[in-house]
């Protein structure tokens, strides 16, 4: 082989190695077939209920079990929710802060307990943390939960999930 050519060959290598990859292509594509999961359709339906509290609540235990708890994907979901984050959004006065209503918590234990949820769980454990908080926010973006809900989720995210 001509020593030109082969230079030319292995420029076109790393070119092509160097060119980077979108990550979040992947997730958008799952996300699609996850939303007509019989799981999510119940996870949807139970925190379009309560309210904007007890939905951030239910949003955030969603959170930390598909993370696994894992503060990189917890800093990376807080920081992304910033950048979209509502200008100075109105603390909403309730009383129970932090609780979920009693047909949410049983909901969501439900949920915990099928098959579809734990391997979704395990398959996102194996992925970098990047392509885990783009799933969850656009898991987020499914559920179709309400403005309030949402700014109450930034709120709560702020203050660092539990």
């Amino acid at each position: 082989m001509n020593e030109s050519k082969l230079r030319e060959t292995i420029r076109k290598e790393i070119r092509t190695s160097l060119k980077e990859v979108d990550v979040t292509t992947g997730v958008e594509r799952e996300t699609s077939k996850i939303e007509k999961n019989a799981g999510v359709k119940m996870l949807k339906r139970a925190l379009a209920q309560g309210s904007p509290r007890q939905q951030a609540a239910g949003l955030v235990k969603v959170i930390n079990a598909i993370s696994g708890g894992n503060t990189a994907v917890n800093n990376a979901l807080i920081m992304m929710l910033k950048q979209s984050a509502p200008e100075a959004a109105p603390e909403p006065t309730m009383e129970n802060s932090g609780e979920m209503s009693g047909a949410l918590a049983g909901r969501q234990a439900r949920l915990d307990k099928t098959q579809a949820f734990v391997q979704l769980k395990n398959v996102l454990a194996t992925k970098p943390a990047m392509q885990q908080v783009e799933y969850v926010i656009q898991l987020i973006n499914g559920l179709g939960l309400r403005d309030s809900a949402k700014k109450r989720l930034v709120i709560k995210l702020r203050q660092g999930l539990e």
